[in-house]
């Protein structure tokens, strides 16, 4: 998890999962051509969108990951090639370029060929951040196992921390009022927690239909509540009128 800087414009001081905006180049050819295992038109179905535009989440998430946390979800196509540079260093200086623009994330792909190996990835969850609130998103959450000889670093630009923490003891810091996590981030946290391992997310998620999640903010007894689908009152808030944004609900 990364911690957000306390100056964002949004959940500003929060820990989150490592993520942000498609790039344009997301949905080039020459990076969805890199997806490995899984096809751009396979996750289409998956994410119920054209398969560029699916592949692009997935380009996406797997740059994020890399620039915001320092862990990158591919492997080099020839195992003669960068894989024998393979350490911490080597990474952190290609991310560094990557960071400062000395270089494209298309451009760190073709240097040293790599692939993205989406079969070891599992689609989620799918939250849209709820009518009222001032920056709004339509978020798409993937799972993966860690690379193994990696290891994770906040990139000190976007987010300001980084840590790495099992589910159940960041539950535990939101409770203890120790850690800021937003709703979104703490159903997953929620979700993961009683797996024994990566694989075992993975495997369960691999396959599952995703139902999109759109909360709604209404006013009850005098207090501002984020309500899900599902939970009781939820159908019956479509057309209330919404409250003026508490960020306490998110």
């Amino acid at each position: 998890m990364v911690r957000r800087r306390l100056k964002s414009d949004f959940v500003g001081g929060a820990y989150v999962f490592p993520g942000g905006t498609l790039d344009a180049t997301d949905s080039s050819g020459g990076l969805l051509n890199r997806l490995h295992d899984v096809s751009a038109e396979e996750w289409g179905l998956r994410l119920n969108l054209p398969g560029s535009q699916a592949g692009a989440h997935l380009v996406a998430a797997i740059r994020e990951t890399f620039e915001e946390a320092g862990v990158l979800l591919a492997t080099p196509r020839n195992s003669g090639n960068a894989t024998s540079q393979n350490t911490t260093r080597f990474w952190q200086t290609q991310r560094q370029a990557l960071l400062t623009g000395q270089m494209t994330w298309p451009d760190l792909a073709d240097l040293n060929d790599l692939l993205f190996p989406t079969g070891r990835v599992a689609y989620f969850a799918h939250w849209i951040t709820p009518v009222g609130v001032p920056k709004r998103f339509s978020t798409r959450f993937f799972v993966a196992a860690a690379p193994e000889g990696q290891i994770p670093m906040a990139d000190d630009c976007e987010v300001e921390a980084g840590v790495w923490i099992k589910p159940e003891d960041a539950l535990r810091a939101k409770r203890e009022g120790r850690m800021t996590i937003v709703l979104p981030t703490q159903r997953a946290l929620e979700a993961i927690a009683p797996f024994a391992s990566p694989e075992a997310v993975i495997d369960a998620y691999r396959h599952k239909v995703i139902e999109t999640i759109l909360p709604r903010i209404v006013l009850r007894e005098g207090r501002v509540v984020s309500l899900l689908p599902g939970e009781p009152g939820y159908i019956e808030a479509e057309g209330e009128p919404v409250p003026p944004f508490d960020p306490s609900v998110l």
